[in-house]
């Protein structure tokens, strides 16, 4: 998008200094709806697109739940799942494979699924 609008003013014949401020237009223009347009849909997303297609999601995440579960009761808490776990671990100075400190914590956390 940047190249085809920059090789295009380039094009148009327009004067060395116009067409060095009109570049940097391009480049600012593109960073800003970047990223408005990252937030606009992360926002839009959840808030926006459900109150068009008529649907709330915490309802219909539920009546989901009830029909992937099986008529099975609820968990309430998934045991085999911790999103951080803090242990203290020696580093050792050879860096063979068996030593390498992440794969010492692949090989724990594999250890510990099983």
């Amino acid at each position: 998008m940047i190249g085809t609008s920059s090789g295009a003013l380039s094009q148009l014949g327009l004067p060395e200094k116009v067409l060095n401020q009109q570049l940097t237009n391009i480049a600012a223009g593109y960073a800003v709806t970047y990223v408005l347009g990252y937030i606009l849909t992360l926002l839009f997303v959840p808030f926006v697109a459900p109150r068009l297609m008529g649907v709330n999601l915490k309802t219909e995440a539920a009546r989901l739940e009830d029909e992937l579960s099986g008529g099975a009761a609820p968990k309430s808490e998934n045991l085999s799942y911790r999103k951080f776990q803090a242990r203290p671990s020696r580093r050792n100075t050879s860096y063979a494979w068996g030593e390498f400190l992440p794969c010492t914590l692949l090989r724990h956390a594999f250890k510990n699924l099983a």
